[in-house]
């Protein structure tokens, strides 16, 4: 956001929307790796989510963070940054990040990599 104002003197909904996407796609990224690192991540005393809430609260913050970023990538796209092919690419791409997060939500405690 610092570098858009500075280029353009101004917040704009782009600005934000480009926020957004980062912050929402970051957490249930790092999360989904943490799912299959905790008893690292618990060795070296980080507190990652899946240490301090377990599993199963990492996964549902997983879908639910992915969920909320649908819909800003999306609006990005009908903005003036996006376009008819940006719109196809979130809409391609979202798909299968949710996809992904309903696949690991499912999964059942005690499973590989639960």
């Amino acid at each position: 956001m610092m570098g858009w104002v500075a280029a353009t003197g101004s917040v704009s909904v782009e600005a934000f929307l480009m926020f957004a996407l980062i912050f929402m796609w970051t957490p249930p990224h790092f999360w989904a790796l943490a799912l299959f690192m905790k008893e690292d991540y618990h060795a070296a005393g980080v507190p990652m989510l899946t240490v301090t809430h377990g599993r199963k609260v990492t996964r549902a913050h997983i879908l639910a963070y992915t969920v909320l970023l649908v819909p800003v990538a999306i609006g990005a796209a009908l903005t003036a940054i996006g376009g008819p092919l940006t719109l196809a690419v979130a809409v391609v791409l979202n798909l299968g990040f949710l996809l992904g997060a309903l696949r690991i939500w499912r999964r059942l405690p005690g499973s590989s990599s639960s």
